[in-house]
């Protein structure tokens, strides 16, 4: 595809609006080169085309909503996880390779932190957190809360991996496949692009003849750095996917929660799309675990048990629902 030819006259001299018109130029231009290419010659579309369904519409919604994670983070992580999952893509399709491996990363990274937080110690875990004596409750959320607050440091990647392991699932997991490896190999690939782990991790690298003008440069694509990164954000997804799986098993149950539920569903449960999207997505050398999982697991027992053994709501209670739900926004 032929890039545009521009006059020198065409660019500004105020060196912040130069970089925005050569950031600019041939945009739409590079984005139907990397569309193209996905869509009619990337190897695995099928497959990313998944990865893509599943962080856009199950992600958000794999996450349990107890108060433990809620006094942790407010839900933020995997909010802020589609925002850089978003970013990942729209930088990766315009030629911004290096930024849209660090937005990946960003997504691996905030999923592990959500699943960190699950286990880290907490002031309810603990039997008797009701008659301890003269705690300041405030102080206490707002010590859990110190991340969120941006005035603590996320913990190291390795710290919260040891936490995580410590459950027996992941524990499981990681005997049969020596899984953590694999997920230590894959924060490590996309932090050397943070990090520029040498000339090969570098723009001049992943772009590849960008043209100068005035110390500002014009953007290009690489097809052969765009196949690295999307193959790059399969294999990331799928860790997430595992990650999420582990942490919150019912995910991978279709149940009859409209049945049971209506729209009001409880937090971490899937409805039976979604479940499906994620059974589909689980890579096939892990299958046999999770196919076991599913029939042997105690807490998957016990929550099918407990969707199941709810009445069934009516028709007029379904209604019921579905006006309650409108009436506040049929107002404004």
């Amino acid at each position: 595809m032929e890039n545009k030819t521009f006059k020198i006259e065409d660019f500004p001299n105020d060196p912040f609006e130069l970089r925005g018109k050569l950031f600019s130029c041939n945009i739409d231009e590079r984005i139907l080169s990397s569309t193209d290419y996905i869509k009619d010659k990337f190897p695995n579309k099928d497959r990313l085309y998944l990865c893509l369904e599943f962080m856009d519409y199950v992600y958000s919604d794999s996450f349990k909503g107890s108060f433990k994670e809620w006094d942790k983070h407010g839900g933020f992580p995997a909010i802020e996880t589609g925002h850089q999952f978003d970013y990942a893509i729209k930088h990766a399709i315009t030629g911004s390779y290096k930024a849209a491996f660090e937005h990946l990363r960003s997504c691996l990274e905030l999923t592990v932190l959500t699943v960190y937080f699950s286990f880290e110690e907490h002031f309810f875990d603990g039997e008797d957190w009701l008659n301890m004596p003269g705690i300041d409750w405030k102080k206490a959320k707002q010590d859990e809360r110190k991340w969120f607050d941006s005035l603590v440091d996320t913990p190291f990647f390795s710290k919260m991996l040891k936490v995580i392991k410590k459950d027996h699932r992941f524990d499981a997991f990681d005997t049969t496949y020596l899984w953590f490896e694999e997920l230590k190999a894959n924060y490590y690939k996309l932090s050397d692009y943070t990090h520029i782990k040498g000339y090969k991790m570098g723009t001049q690298s992943l772009n590849k003849g960008n043209s100068q003008f005035n110390n500002s440069r014009f953007h290009n694509i690489n097809i052969n750095t765009l196949e690295e990164f999307l193959n790059t954000l399969i294999q990331t997804v799928e860790n997430i996917l595992v990650l999420i799986v582990l942490y919150n098993p019912i995910v991978l149950m279709e149940l009859p929660l409209e049945e049971k539920f209506g729209i009001n569903a409880p937090i971490g449960f899937i409805l039976p799309g979604q479940s499906d999207l994620i059974n589909q997505l689980i890579p096939n050398n892990y299958s046999r675990f999770f196919k076991d999982l599913k029939i042997e697991d105690l807490e998957i027992l016990g929550l099918v048990d407990w969707v199941n053994s709810q009445v069934s709501l009516t028709d007029e209670q379904l209604q019921k629902q579905f006006e309650d739900f409108i009436t506040p926004y049929s107002k404004e």
